[in-house]
C-alpha cells in the first residue's frame, strides 16, 4: 500500500504559485466581498475546517486579505479622524463642514447608483415602452415614473440643502472653512496614496516568484495543513418534511454537492454493481462460478488505479496530463463528533486508510481523487471514484466536478497597460475618484475591530471536541467566485476532455485488474461501454428522453393529443 499517498505534494504549489493563486490574491484588493469572506470564513473562523484547495494555495490569499483590510481601514479611519478631530480641538464648525462634505459625497455616490439602475432598466424595457407609446397621444418618459426616479429627486433635494448649508457656514466661518478644506485635501491625498499602494501590491503579486510567506502564523500553518488534509468533514442536509413531497430526481446529489471546494458537480454514474464470478470458460455452472471469498481486497484495486492514473503525468511535457492523485475520506460531522483522531495534522496512516477502503471501518467514505489543473489552475477538473467490495460484488461510484475561471476583475493586472508605474498612477487617481463610494461605505469600518477581536480566538478548535460546536466545512472561497458552468463556453471542452481521459483510464485499468484476478468481465465491459458511449445522458442537469422513438417503424405516443411544439423529434434527446 506504499503507493497510496494521503496528501498531495504542496511544495510545487509553494515554489511556483499558480495563476489562480495570483488572481485570488489580487482579488482581495479589488473585491471587498471576497476580502470579508476570506476574513470571516477562513482567517477568523478556527472552529471550522477549511475546504480542500484545488489548484491554489489559500495561505497567501489570507495574508493579502489582511493587508487589503488594513489598507482600507487606514483610509476610512483617516476620513473619520479628520471629521472628528476638529470637534475635540474647539472647532465644531470645521467638523460640521467635513461631516457635511462626507454626506454630500455619500449622496453623490447614491445618485450615481440610482442613475445606473435607471439606465439598466431603460435598456431592458425600452422596446416595450416604444410599442405602448404608439397608442398614446403624448409620449411619456418611462423613467420619470420609476421608484428610483423618485428616490433620485429626493436625493437631489438633500444634496441641494446640504450644499446651501455648507456654503453659508463656510462664508460665516472662513477660518474654520479653510481648516476644513485643508483636512479634506489631506484626506484626498491619503486616498490617492492608498490607491497607489493597492496597485503596487497587485504588481508585486504578478511579479513574485513565490507568494508563500517565509514565516507562518499559527492560523496560517493550520490552514496550510487543513487545505491538503485527506479527511474532509461535511454536513448532512437537515431533515425536513417538505423534502418528502418533492419530486424525485435521477441524480444522487440534486441540491447540494458534498464535495466542497471541487466545484460544480457535472457528471456522475449510478453505482455500478459487478458480480464477482469466474469466467464463463471455466467449465462450471452459473451457480458455482460465483466466488465464495472475494479474489481481492478493495485497497488493491485502488492501489492499481492510483498507479495507472499517475502514469498520465509521466509523458512528455507537451502531451502529459498534469494529474494530481490523492486519497480523500469524507466523514459526516456526527462521525467525528467524539473521535477527532482522523483530523490530526499527520493525516491518516496507511494501515488505517486500507481499513477504511476495505470497509472495516463504519465511518468515512473513501474516494480516489484525481484533479487535472489547466490554464494556470484557472480550470480544474476533479474526478472521484469510490470502490467497495462487499457481498461478492464490486461497487463503483464515480463523480466529476469542475472549477471554472475566476472573475475578470481579478485578472485585470495581466492586461496590457494595467501594471507598472502608469497603472500605479492611474490607481491613485481612481482612489481619489472613489471618495464618494468610500464616504458611503465608512460604516463598514465597524467590521475592522470585529475581525481583529475574532482573530484573538483560540487557534484550531476543530481537533478538540466542544459541546454544540460543529467543525464541518461550510464554504469554499474558490467556489464562491467562479464563472457559472452554464455560461462557460469553450472551457467546457477542456474540462470534459480531461474528465473523459481520466474516466477512460479508470475503466480500462479496472477491467484489466478484474481480468487478472480471474473475474468475469463481460458484464463490466458492457456497462463500461455504455458509460463511455452514452455519457451524454450523465453530463449536466437532469437529462431525460421525451416523445422519442427508436428502431424501424417505431413511433411515439403522445397522450395529450398532438405533438408538443417544443418536443424533440425523430428520437432527438432533450437535455
Amino acid at each position: 500500500m506504499s503507493a497510496i499517498r494521503t496528501s498531495p505534494d504542496r511544495e510545487a504549489v509553494q515554489d511556483s504559485p499558480t495563476g489562480a493563486t495570483r488572481h485570488l490574491c489580487a482579488g482581495v484588493y479589488t473585491n471587498e466581498k471576497l476580502r470579508n469572506l476570506v476574513l470571516k470564513q477562513v482567517c477568523t473562523s478556527p472552529h471550522r475546517r477549511v475546504a480542500p484547495s484545488y489548484g491554489f494555495d489559500l495561505v497567501p490569499v489570507m495574508r493579502h486579505a489582511w493587508w487589503a483590510t488594513h489598507l482600507s481601514a487606514a483610509t476610512r479611519l483617516t476620513a473619520v479622524a479628520a471629521t472628528a478631530t476638529p470637534l475635540f480641538l474647539g472647532s465644531p464648525w470645521a467638523s460640521l463642514l467635513l461631516g457635511g462634505a462626507g454626506a454630500l459625497l455619500a449622496l453623490l455616490h447614491l445618485s450615481a447608483t440610482l442613475l445606473r439602475d435607471i439606465a439598466r432598466q431603460e435598456r431592458r424595457t425600452r422596446p416595450q415602452m416604444q410599442r405602448e407609446q404608439r397608442w398614446r397621444p403624448f409620449p411619456v418618459r418611462s423613467w420619470a415614473w420609476r421608484p428610483e426616479a423618485k428616490s433620485l429627486r429626493t436625493t437631489g433635494k438633500w444634496m441641494t440643502g446640504i450644499s446651501v448649508v455648507l456654503l453659508v457656514v463656510g462664508l460665516a466661518q472662513p477660518e474654520q472653512g479653510r481648516a476644513a478644506a485643508l483636512l479634506l485635501g489631506s484626506t484626498a491625498a491619503m486616498f490617492m496614496l492608498a490607491g497607489a499602494a493597492r496597485q503596487a501590491r497587485i504588481n508585486s503579486i504578478q511579479r513574485a516568484v513565490t507568494l508563500t510567506p517565509s514565516r507562518f502564523s499559527k492560523r496560517e500553518r493550520e490552514v496550510s495543513e487543513q487545505q491538503s488534509h485527506p479527511c474532509v468533514v461535511y454536513r448532512r442536509p437537515k431533515h425536513s418534511d417538505a423534502d418528502k413531497y418533492e419530486p424525485s430526481s435521477s441524480r444522487m446529489f440534486d441540491k447540494e454537492s458534498p464535495f466542497v471546494g471541487a466545484g460544480e458537480l457535472i457528471h456522475e454514474w449510478n453505482p455500478m454493481i459487478i458480480r464477482l464470478r469466474r469466467p464463463r470458460g471455466s467449465g462450471k455452472p452459473l451457480g458455482e462460478r460465483e466466488y465464495k471469498d472475494a479474489p481481492f481486497d478493495a485497497h488493491e484495486l485502488v492501489e492499481r488505479l492510483l498507479t495507472a492514473v499517475g502514469d498520465l503525468n509521466k509523458d512528455r511535457t507537451q502531451t502529459r496530463l498534469p494529474v494530481e492523485v490523492r486519497d480523500r475520506v469524507y466523514m459526516a460531522e456526527t462521525e467525528v463528533s467524539q473521535d477527532r483522531s482522523y483530523l490530526s495534522p499527520e493525516g491518516i496512516p496507511a494501515a488505517e486508510m486500507r481499513r477504511i477502503i476495505d470497509g472495516d471501518k463504519a465511518r468515512g467514505l473513501h474516494f480516489l481523487e484525481v484533479s487535472v489543473p489547466d490554464y494556470g489552475s484557472e480550470l480544474v477538473a476533479t474526478a472521484l471514484l469510490h470502490v467497495r467490495s462487499q457481498g461478492n460484488t464490486l461497487s463503483l461510484f464515480f463523480a466529476a466536478c469542475a472549477l471554472t475561471r475566476t472573475p475578470e476583475e481579478f485578472q485585470r493586472a495581466e492586461d496590457y497597460g494595467q501594471n507598472g508605474k502608469r497603472a500605479v498612477l492611474s490607481s491613485a487617481f481612481r482612489g481619489l475618484l472613489g471618495l464618494p463610494r468610500e464616504a458611503a461605505e465608512c460604516v463598514r469600518l465597524a467590521l475592522y475591530p470585529y475581525f481583529l477581536l475574532r482573530a484573538l480566538l483560540p487557534h484550531d478548535m476543530t481537533r478538540t471536541p466542544i459541546r454544540n460546536l460543529g467543525v464541518a466545512t461550510k464554504i469554499s472561497i474558490r467556489e464562491e467566485h467562479t464563472q457559472a458552468w452554464s455560461t462557460d463556453q469553450f472551457d467546457k471542452t477542456r474540462i470534459l476532455s480531461h474528465m473523459k481521459i481520466v474516466e477512460q483510464r479508470l475503466l480500462d485499468t479496472t477491467q484489466d485488474f478484474l481480468e487478472e484476478r480471474g473475474v468475469d468481465i463481460s458484464e463490466f465491459k458492457k456497462r463500461a461501454d455504455h458509460i463511455i458511449q452514452n455519457s451524454f445522458f450523465n453530463i449536466g442537469p437532469n437529462a431525460r428522453i421525451s416523445n422519442s422513438a427508436m428502431g424501424h417503424g417505431a413511433h411515439a405516443n403522445n397522450i395529450g393529443g398532438g405533438p408538443h411544439p417544443h418536443a424533440p423529434q425523430n428520437g432527438e434527446a432533450e437535455q
